[in-house]
């Protein structure tokens, strides 16, 4: 299966679309909440699919026990002011940039729930789409 690319032009309905086709098989209606997270954040992907997490500071991300076949989820919520850094050669990002936590701007408030979502097409490897200002039903 191909993902489909996410583009910032795309309208409100062409993401849900995108997203359901790629990710059909994520069930965001169920999450571990993980509570307040910074520094490195570990995520045993054989304790569950989804996940959420209140960031308190910077943080890098990291996925082990990822499944060929398997689609994960994970939400943050925070302050625009903290950053956030991917581990190396363990994510693919469309057109090869990595996303960040949605910036506040004259069009959005200092703070953001952003939904990452992920599919292991390959041993070691998840591909990332990302929906930004997003909500997890909570």
């Amino acid at each position: 299966m191909a993902i489909q690319n996410l583009n910032i032009g795309d309208t409100g309905q062409q993401l849900v679309d995108k997203f359901n086709s790629n990710f059909a098989e994520v069930d965001v209606t169920t999450f571990s909440d993980l509570g307040s997270v910074t520094g490195t954040v570990n995520l045993d992907l054989a304790t569950g699919a989804v996940f959420k997490a209140t960031v308190t500071g910077d943080i890098t991300l990291n996925f082990t026990n990822e499944e060929p076949g398997k689609e994960y989820a994970i939400s943050f919520s925070g302050t625009t002011n903290q950053t956030l850094s991917w581990t190396a050669s363990k994510f693919k990002f469309s057109y090869g940039n990595q996303f960040t936590f949605t910036p506040a701007d004259s069009n959005s408030p200092a703070s953001f729930e952003d939904i990452f979502v992920f599919k292991c097409f390959e041993p070691g490897v998840l591909h990332v789409s990302f929906l930004p200002d997003m909500k997890l039903n909570s």
